[in-house]
C-alpha cells in the first residue's frame, strides 16, 4: 500500500493502557513491538492513532518510543480533520506552484531602511507602486490647498489628519466625512489641525489628506503579520467594525496568487455579500484577487523587519477596487 501512488497516508489504529503499572500487560508490549516492526520505504507518510483522545503515560511514552513509532494519542476523528487540511493544503500548495515561487522573489520595489513607508499617505503611495489600486489623495499642507484639491474631486471629500505618529486617527479627532463647499472644507481643516495638535502635541503633524469619499460597496480587511513560527500570514475578512465583532477571516502563508485569494474568498461566511446581496452589483471577485495578491507582494519586499501591514478598509464596490487606509510597522 505504501508504493500505491494512490495512497498519501497510512493510518494505523491502537490504543496504549493509560496506566503507568497494571494496565501494561505482556500482549500490550508486543502489540506496540509488532507494529513498531513496520518500517516505512515507499512515498506514504505512516501514523499510528489511538481510537480516542487518550492519556500519554510515562510507561505509554516510553514504550512508544522503545518501539521508534510516530504515536499520536488526538484520537480518529480529530487525526482524520488534521489529515485532511494537510491535503488541501499541499494540494494548494502544488497548484500554481511556478507563480507563487516567482511571487516570492523581491522585485525591484524592494525598500529597506530610511525608504520604509511610515504613515497612511506613505504606506498608501507604496501600495501604489505595486499595482495595487488606491484612493486618490492629496497632502494639503493649509486650508487653501485642502480646498483646492476637494475643488478638483468633484464632490463629497473626506479628511484625516496625516502624521507618521497617530495612528488611530479617529480617536483624536482626525478624520471628517462628507464634506462639501469651500467653508466646510477649510473649517474641517482647521479643526483637524487644531484637535490633532491638542491630544498629541508632540506628534509631527505633515498636513490633511484629502480624498474623495465613497459610499456603498463591501469593505473589506486585509492585513500580513509576521508571525514567528509561519512567517509573513495574510488575512482577509470582512473589514471596517466587522472585523471585530464577525472575525470572519480566511489565512494564508505568503506568498500567494489570484487564485489562492479566491479561494479564500470562498472560505469566508460573509462570501455571499460579495455575490450581489440584496440588489448591490456583485464584487468583481478577479480584481480583488488580483488586488490582494498584490498587497502580499508588497508586503513581502519590505523585508525583515516587517511586523505588520494592515489594509482596512480595502472597499469591493463591483468592478472598483480601492485601498481606502493602510499602515505599516515594524520590528525596530
Amino acid at each position: 500500500m505504501q508504493r500505491d501512488p494512490a495512497v498519501s497516508v497510512l493510518v494505523c489504529v491502537a490504543d496504549v493502557p493509560t496506566a503507568n503499572n497494571n494496565d501494561w500487560a505482556p500482549f500490550a508490549v508486543g502489540t506496540l513491538q509488532a507494529i513498531g516492526q513496520f518500517k516505512p520505504d515507499g512515498r506514504a507518510r505512516y501514523l499510528v492513532v489511538s481510537n480516542t483522545v487518550k492519556a500519554v503515560s510515562d510507561k505509554s511514552r516510553e514504550e512508544v518510543e522503545k518501539a521508534q513509532i510516530p504515536y499520536l494519542a488526538c484520537g480518529l476523528d480529530i487525526a482524520l480533520r488534521a489529515l485532511r487540511y494537510a491535503a488541501d493544503w499541499s494540494r494548494m500548495s502544488r497548484s500554481a506552484g511556478g507563480e507563487r515561487a516567482a511571487r516570492a522573489l523581491p522585485g525591484a520595489a524592494s525598500t529597506a531602511g530610511a525608504d520604509l513607508p511610515q504613515s497612511e499617505r506613505e504606506t498608501v503611495d507604496y501600495l501604489k507602486r505595486f499595482g495595487v489600486p488606491v484612493v486618490p489623495q492629496v497632502l494639503a499642507t493649509d486650508a487653501k490647498q485642502a480646498v483646492a484639491a476637494a475643488r478638483d474631486m468633484n464632490g463629497p471629500v473626506v479628511l484625516k489628519i496625516a502624521s507618521p505618529d497617530i495612528a488611530h486617527k479617529t480617536e483624536v479627532g482626525g478624520v471628517v466625512l462628507n464634506l462639501q463647499g469651500d467653508d466646510a472644507v477649510e473649517a474641517a481643516f482647521r479643526r483637524i489641525m487644531d484637535a490633532a495638535a491638542s491630544a498629541m502635541p508632540k506628534a509631527r503633524l505633515d498636513g490633511v489628506i484629502v480624498s474623495p469619499m465613497r459610499k456603498g460597496g463591501i469593505e473589506l480587511f486585509t492585513g500580513v503579520r509576521v508571525d514567528a513560527q509561519w512567517g509573513p500570514v495574510i488575512a482577509l475578512g470582512l473589514g471596517g467594525v466587522w472585523i471585530e465583532a464577525l472575525q470572519d477571516v480566511s489565512l494564508r502563508l505568503l506568498p500567494v496568487t489570484p487564485a489562492d485569494v479566491e479561494q479564500m474568498v470562498s472560505e469566508l461566511r460573509g462570501a455571499k455579500l460579495l455575490q450581489g446581496f440584496r440588489g448591490a452589483p456583485p464584487v468583481d471577485v478577479a480584481k480583488l484577487a488580483d488586488a490582494v495578491a498584490r498587497i502580499g507582494d508588497a508586503a513581502l519586499a519590505l523585508g525583515a523587519t516587517l511586523d505588520t501591514l494592515e489594509v482596512n478598509p480595502l472597499l469591493a464596490d463591483g468592478a472598483r477596487i480601492e485601498a481606502l487606509d493602510a499602515l505599516a510597522t515594524y520590528n525596530h
